[in-house]
Parts: structure tokens; sequence; C-alpha cells
């Protein structure tokens, strides 16, 4: 049986491996395409991501602004707020998706053209 989020959240200190470009789509286990998480913060990331590109990460995010650039917290739901929350502490949503832009885009770009080993 899977741990709930609370039971996981426990773990304060602890980092996990977050793969950029994820295992299960041919993502390589190299430092390039690792980034350090803390463990709860990970969990949640898959929550609201899966297992997504960078960029359907981004246009998942854009999916749930407002014309103002807030999050639409009606189609994001509580939960996903929730998760959010855990794993960008309140961050704006342009904010998260520069960040995907400098750090975890250029990574894709790499595997795409088969460039990440």
């Amino acid at each position: 049986m899977r741990k709930s989020l609370e039971k996981r959240t426990f773990s304060w200190g602890r980092s996990t491996q977050h793969h950029i470009i994820s295992r299960t789509v041919g993502g390589p286990d190299v430092p390039e395409n690792i980034y350090e998480w803390p463990e709860d913060k990970h969990y949640a990331y898959h929550k609201l991501f899966r297992n997504y590109l960078p960029f359907v990460v981004i246009q998942r995010i854009k999916g749930w602004m407002t014309k103002e650039g807030n999050l639409n917290i009606k189609k994001m739901g509580k939960k996903r707020l929730e998760y959010w929350e855990r794993v960008f502490d309140g961050q704006k949503p342009s904010d998260v998706i520069r960040f995907i832009e400098e750090n975890f885009l250029p990574v894709e770009k790499k595997f795409l053209k088969g460039e990440l080993k």
C-alpha cells in the first residue's frame, strides 16, 4: 500500500534524485539529468506532473493560469493546489515556468537531440 502524503512528509532533510527526463521514457541516470529535491517536494511534484517532459509541465501550468497570471483554483482543484504549495512554496506560476525553462528545458532539448548520455 502506498504511503499517504502526510506520512511521507516526516522525512524533512532527506533528499531524492528527481530525473528531469524520467527513466520511464528513457532518461539517463547522469548528473545533468538529476535534480536533488527534498523527498516530500519530489513526491508532490510527481502528483502534479507525473513523469511529463518539462515542455508538457509548462503547458500544464499555463492551463491552470488565469489571464492575470495567477493560479485558477477551480481549474486546478484543491488537492493540486496543496501539492503546488508543497513543491513551489507559493511561487507565482510565471516564476515556476521560468525556473523550468532555465533548469529543466535545456536538459529536455539535449535529450530530444540525442545529446544527453
